[in-house]
């Protein structure tokens, strides 16, 4: 989900993580419907959208134990906040951001500026995000959209522990295993491979 920035819902830094706008700017890459944002605010989970991390996963625990009329009427409340935001094209987004994934047969070449963090990727993570794998695309995971990497940054140190309604789930951390530079290589490389905007500043 994201964070309320005055007066627009607009996103923002939160506890070292970047939580993404909740308004018509919102950085998804697949469209949110009612069920769905019920699903993932009592649950941290929908397989269109990912998990929860960092100070969201707190939020939808306590939203776990809750009626579900009143998640209902968070996630309308929510709706109205994307009034006018640009609309998705579901499949086309999906199929788009399988192909990048690591070992499709159609997946782009590695860039020579981000090799080294695609070595970091291919011994770390691609075993979990690899084509045709049990995740959700990298390509439609909102943290790899941000303007600033500081979620994927904290994903790659601290990792993910699951949610309560999405146990089972989970991202190992990497802190203790990876240098800085690597940290910094892999994010690189996660931009630069996941998303068509503008390289990070790290």
């Amino acid at each position: 989900m994201g964070a309320r920035t005055t007066p627009a819902y607009g996103g923002g830094s939160a506890e070292g993580w970047y939580a993404p706008p909740l308004n018509k700017d919102n950085l998804s890459q697949q469209p949110w419907t009612k069920v769905e944002l019920v699903v993932y605010l009592m649950d941290g989970w929908h397989a269109n959208h990912g998990m929860s991390a960092g100070p969201m996963t707190p939020v939808v625990n306590a939203l776990h134990k809750q009626n579900e009329i009143d998640v209902f009427a968070i996630a309308a409340y929510v709706g109205t906040l994307r009034a006018g935001e640009q609309s998705i094209d579901a499949a086309a987004a999906k199929a788009a951001a399988l192909k990048l994934e690591w070992g499709h047969p159609e997946a782009p070449p590695v860039p020579k500026d981000v090799s080294e963090g695609a070595k970091v990727f291919e011994a770390r993570g691609a075993q979990c995000h690899r084509s045709k794998g049990a995740t959700v695309p990298l390509a439609l995971q909102t943290s790899v959209q941000a303007p600033v990497p500081d979620s994927v940054v904290e994903v790659i140190r601290g990792g993910i522990s699951p949610p309560t309604g999405a146990l089972g789930r989970s991202m190992p951390a990497f802190g203790q295993q990876l240098s800085e530079a690597e940290i910094t290589a892999l994010a690189k490389f996660l931009r630069a491979r996941f998303s068509t905007r503008p390289p990070w500043t790290m």
